[in-house]
């Protein structure tokens, strides 16, 4: 779900910018995502952020929540190793890949070639990437939000009124 309360109000930063962002709070650090995270050290412009140290010059700390959403807004790709950094990506425009997909439309990877090619379709490709984009922020503010989940806990509990507020308030505040 996107974290719309945390990260609405994201700001490009050019201080923050590079070409791919990964955020490693509530990350297993195996050699799996070492391996990765070396390999995208390697050959892209990247920052990488959270709570889960990484022995690499890229990582840059801990961050709080207007931190993090800006640095989602600063970046051109974010690599969602976690399951829930998709959502906010793509509730700011930014496109995301992602190790543990869970939507269909979701760009995934299992390996680094398909990673790489992933990644520079959309770099290279604005087409590409311009409907990725859509594709993704449209399922998120359809019903992926921090707002869709409370509305569904509310209608579990017969608050419809309180539920639609909420359904309400999300499709105002993404108009």
């Amino acid at each position: 779900m996107a974290s719309v309360t945390e990260i609405h109000n994201a700001k490009y930063d050019e201080d923050l910018a590079c070409d791919i962002l990964i955020h490693t709070t509530g990350l297993n650090m195996v050699p799996e995502i070492d391996n990765i995270l070396l390999f995208l050290s390697n050959v892209y412009n990247i920052k990488i952020i959270g709570n889960t140290p990484v022995s690499l010059p890229q990582y840059l700390g801990q961050v709080n929540m207007i931190e993090r959403a800006n640095f989602i807004a600063s970046c051109r790709v974010m690599i969602d190793l976690n399951q829930y950094d998709f959502w906010d990506a793509s509730y700011l425009h930014v496109p995301s890949i992602s190790l543990y997909p869970t939507e269909p439309y979701i760009i995934s990877f299992n390996n680094i070639a398909t990673l790489k090619d992933s990644i520079n379709s959309l770099l290279g490709n604005d087409l590409v990437h311009d409907r990725y984009v859509q594709e993704c922020y449209d399922q998120t503010i359809d019903s992926h939000t921090c707002y869709h989940a409370a509305a569904q806990i509310f209608q579990t509990i017969n608050e419809q009124d309180i539920a639609n507020r909420l359904l309400k308030y999300i499709r105002e505040i993404v108009i």
